[in-house]
């Protein structure tokens, strides 16, 4: 029997014997069949997006991600010992990649202004308006409004000045700091309302509107509800956004991120570049604070160490030369020729792991000495040089109550010795 509506499809002249006209429509009911009988989860299969994790003892497995539950197990269609062990859980992974070409492509001219929440979260967004004590804006993901009392600042365009108030807010009132003809203005007041030609404020009892032209940041009052979250899970997303939150669910389609203030955001996976995961398990030595620091240099310039950036203030990152390849990591420490920093043990963790190696803005020059100490007692040392590719430690702390990381001078005495400790991070 013929469909008159599946015309169009097979052509019922008489090019083709009836026997063969048959035979192609038995064929179409037959995939239809097929497709409508297929179960759901395999179709899920199918959507998975292929990652790597890489676990906080340094271990790493390439597969399809389908979810992560209530439970925090990780799913896949690839379930293996070489793929993904079964019953591997979020608390035993540092860090997830998402492959590239899962991803949605980035257009440059998104994401101009920069929103900070007081968890430490970055956006990049556009449009922001603000009514009502909740601010709105667009970005390369559907975010709900956010309550004002969790925005730290918002940022058109960076200078010193914007600097030093986000290092050190009013805790009273907000602060405007405006572009001038002679020079950047700080305004402190009372942040009203805007939109995206204008910024009301009051300022000295009246209000005031601002073009948003001339604005270059907004930092708002530091109210004291909570500081820079280290725990739970940082996500990068494909515009550069860094979003910090505790964990939700995540299907093979989007992840839920709890933000503060009882917000929960729902990111496509195919905005997502990376998710780094903090558990009780690991911390990361870039958000402890030293219980001693020393430094000198002999001929090059004095620059203090760093956390999550090198000495230079650049992106933490290895060349390895042989290939060309640069290697980047957004936590560790920057240090240079001479230094040592030294921190606490004091929740018993068992294991130093970091990799190492010379920072990619010497262009392959320096030449050190890199040392881990445990209560004084050198427990690894290596010759480091530019040229070397990236170098994955691993150091045996149980029972350690002070470790200690030294960048000594090498042969080129203290020239472009910068040294990166990249993802260094205590683990039980």
């Amino acid at each position: 029997m013929r469909t008159p509506s599946l015309a169009p499809i097979f052509d019922t002249t008489a090019r083709y014997p009836a026997w063969l006209q048959e035979t192609g429509m038995a064929i179409f009911w037959l995939a239809i069949l097929t497709i409508a009988s297929t179960p759901s989860f395999l179709l899920a299969q199918d959507q998975a997006p292929q990652v790597t994790a890489t676990t906080v003892d340094g271990r790493e497995f390439a597969f399809r991600l389908q979810g992560i539950g209530s439970d925090q197990k990780l799913s896949s269609p690839d379930l293996s010992a070489e793929l993904l062990p079964d019953g591997l859980s979020l608390s035993e992974i540092m860090q997830i990649n998402f492959v590239m070409d899962n991803q949605d492509a980035i257009n440059d001219q998104v994401g101009k202004v920069r929103m900070r929440l007081i968890n430490g979260s970055r956006f990049a967004i556009d449009a922001p308006t603000l009514r009502a004590e909740t601010v709105t804006f667009t970005s390369v993901f559907q975010c709900p409004p956010l309550p004002m009392e969790i925005v730290r600042s918002l940022i058109w365009s960076d200078s010193e000045l914007v600097q030093q108030q986000l290092d050190d807010p009013s805790s009273s009132e907000d602060t405007v700091i405006v572009q001038t003809d002679a020079g950047d203005r700080m305004v402190t007041g009372l942040i009203k309302k805007i939109d995206p030609q204008q910024l009301e404020f009051e300022y000295q009892g009246q209000v005031r509107k601002i073009n948003i032209e001339r604005i270059r940041a907004l930092v708002l009052a530091d109210l004291g509800l909570g500081g820079e979250q280290h725990s739970g899970l940082s996500v990068t997303l494909i515009d550069g956004s860094l979003l910090k939150g505790e964990f939700s669910t995540l299907t093979s389609e989007k992840l839920a991120l709890q933000l503060a203030a009882g917000v929960t955001l729902d990111i496509a996976l195919a905005k997502i570049r990376t998710v780094e995961i903090t558990s009780d398990r690991l911390r990361y030595l870039s958000d402890l604070d030293p219980v001693g620091v020393e430094q000198r240099t002999l001929f090059t310039l004095q620059r203090d160490w760093q956390r999550d950036r090198s000495v230079q203030q650049n992106t933490l990152a290895i060349r390895d030369h042989q290939t060309g390849q640069i290697f980047e990591f957004r936590k560790g420490l920057g240090t240079q020729a001479y230094t040592r920093v030294d921190f606490a043990n004091a929740e018993n963790y068992q294991t130093f792991l970091a990799t190492v190696g010379i920072a990619a803005e010497t262009q392959g020059r320096g030449d050190c000495q890199m040392q881990v100490l445990g209560d004084g007692v050198e427990l690894w040392s290596a010759r480091v040089k530019g040229t070397d590719a990236p170098r994955d430690i691993e150091v045996d702390i149980r029972g350690v109550n002070q470790i200690s990381l030294v960048v000594d001078f090498g042969e080129s005495l203290d020239l472009s010795d910068h040294a990166n400790w990249c993802n260094a991070r205590l683990v039980k």
